[in-house]
């Protein structure tokens, strides 16, 4: 990303932005599973919403960050920004983080294959439809309160309210996990934040309690993203970067891929009931992981 700046055309910046695409997309499943090797059982928890809050609270600062540095300094400076990454390489490396072992080769043996866990399948469903609300709020925030006469201004502090609950919801989320378990955590925050979002959605008034329900609903809504990755990794232990990916890139993919259904259905009934609806899908994921089970069946148990 750093070198966009220098792309000479359309196509050369495309392949830029899809090498960082496909960096960020093999880092975050690695990093999680590495954070979920090396940290202790009791804690897992509130270090991995550790991990998940560090990269919310820099995907909420950085739009900020760079639009300053680039004002001072100019798009062709952005290489500079490489170097923190280069020290952490460093780093990383001499620490020995390459050299853990991520795969336990006797859990192979113990638990059932990613494709004949249900209960992987139905967390993974439970999470995509949490992120279809997710990415359609602050999405469709700012055309909804731009079509009702608010200032832009409105919709980029709402939005940045919502995204820093977000980073707050991790480190929360966390340490529900470590005190409720995985399950418990997520049903209670995903039950909290139907009615959060029903109402702030509802009203059209912008009241202290709209801001209160909608930095609930932030803070639910990413505040099981650490349970829903540990929850996985336990399931299918011997696959944990694997299903690291499906709790932060697949799940959250195919939730982004559904704004299109709130989009195609604000065309027909408004954007404001459109949005009101996708608040079901969320409803819809509190049923589903209520199902899980907490503890996967064995190999032996699973069906042939």
């Amino acid at each position: 990303m750093c070198f966009v700046g220098f792309a000479p055309n359309f196509f050369t910046l495309a392949i830029l932005v899809a090498l960082s695409g496909l960096g960020s997309s093999v880092f975050h499943p690695l990093g999680s599973t590495l954070t979920n090797k090396v940290t202790p059982t009791h804690n897992k928890g509130v270090l991995m919403s550790l991990f998940i809050a560090g990269g919310n609270v820099g995907f909420a600062v950085a739009p900020v960050c760079v639009v300053l540095f680039l004002i001072k300094f100019g798009i062709t400076s952005l290489p500079w920004l490489i170097a923190p990454s280069i020290i952490l390489a460093l780093i990383y490396y001499f620490h020995g983080l390459h050299r853990i072992n991520i795969v336990n080769v006797s859990q192979i043996t113990e638990a059932v294959p990613w494709y004949k866990s249900s209960s992987l399948i139905k967390l993974n469903a439970v999470m995509a439809l949490r992120a279809w609300i997710q990415t359609a709020l602050p999405n469709f925030l700012p055309l909804l309160l731009a079509t009702e006469g608010h200032p832009p201004t409105l919709a980029g502090t709402m939005i940045t309210v919502f995204l820093i609950s977000g980073a707050c919801g991790g480190f929360i989320g966390g340490w529900l996990n470590d005190k409720l378990g995985r399950k418990t955590c997520i049903v209670t925050l995903l039950t909290v934040c139907v009615p959060a979002l029903i109402y702030f959605i509802s009203n059209r008034e912008i009241t202290p309690l709209s801001w209160a329900m909608l930095i609930i609903s932030g803070i639910a809504l990413q505040g099981v993203m650490p349970s829903s990755i540990v929850w996985a990794q336990d399931i299918i232990p011997h696959s944990a970067a694997m299903v690291s990916g499906m709790m932060l890139g697949l799940s959250f993919g195919l939730g982004g891929a559904s704004v299109a259904i709130t989009g195609a259905a604000a065309d027909i009934i408004g954007l404001r009931s459109a949005l009101l609806w996708t608040v079901a899908p969320l409803a819809l994921a509190v049923i589903i992981a209520v199902t899980i089970p907490l503890k996967e069946k064995s190999i032996a148990d699973a069906p042939s």
